[in-house]
């Protein structure tokens, strides 16, 4: 499921001849998750990084790639996220703020010792992200902050375990 999720999103970011491959970010991030089938909830710390194309004409919508990697000290979550968000800038300052849904599939591990191992598995969410455009020697740059609700459920070989939760991510990044 993860690389039928990876081909769509390379598929509407990089090939998409409507769209125009335009960013690309890597950053920091928090999620949270409700236990379940051997795996405790918690909070899970990790990396995410992101490709981006946005459409030229209106309506203001852009197409994201997501690759992200979790892990706390119950647990560990690898996730591919495809997602479509709307675009507005409400303020004449450079400031975007988008909001949209992402489809994602994800693997959820434990890593506290026992032998809980889940299948992959799709899942949804909904997120909002604040970014703030600066330009550096030349090239623009942006720092920006995303939380996103997710929904999943993991079968797992101990039972279900549920992947719901907020996550949060800060990024830096670079526009082409």
């Amino acid at each position: 499921m993860m690389y039928l999720m990876l081909t769509l999103g390379s598929a509407l970011v990089f090939f998409n001849p409507l769209a125009n491959f335009d960013s690309a970010s890597g950053g920091l991030g928090f999620s949270s998750f409700s236990g379940g089938g051997g795996v405790k909830s918690g909070m899970m710390t990790g990396l995410e990084g992101t490709a981006e194309s946005s459409y030229p004409k209106s309506p203001p919508l852009r197409h994201t790639l997501h690759y992200r990697q979790f892990s706390s000290s119950g647990a560990s979550l690898t996730q591919t996220a495809v997602g479509l968000d709307y675009l507005t800038q409400p303020f004449k300052r450079p400031l975007l703020i988008s909001y949209g849904f992402e489809l994602s599939s994800g693997d959820l591990r434990s890593t506290s010792g026992n032998s809980v191992s889940s299948m992959d598995r799709l899942g949804w969410g909904l997120r909002a992200e604040g970014r703030h455009y600066f330009e550096y020697e030349g090239h623009l740059l942006y720092a920006s902050a995303r939380s996103t609700l997710q929904f999943a459920s993991y079968p797992t070989s101990a039972g279900s375990a549920s992947g719901t939760g907020l996550a949060i991510s800060a990024s830096l990044g670079y526009s082409f």
